[in-house]
């Protein structure tokens, strides 16, 4: 993916990937608008202070 089709597909990603979800039967766990919240968590540990 390149950056001039990154919005292409950040919209249909968010056609099919809605809000929350935590089902039991889904493998991937909780999910926000297809990030699972393990990723979200391993970024937020990336990120440099605001400090």
């Amino acid at each position: 993916m390149t950056a001039l089709n990154f919005v292409a597909c950040l919209n249909e990603t968010l056609k099919w990937e809605g809000g929350w979800a935590d089902h039991p039967k889904d493998p991937g766990g909780a999910t926000m608008k297809g990030i699972t919240l393990a990723t979200f968590r391993r970024w937020c540990r990336r990120r440099p202070s605001r400090t």
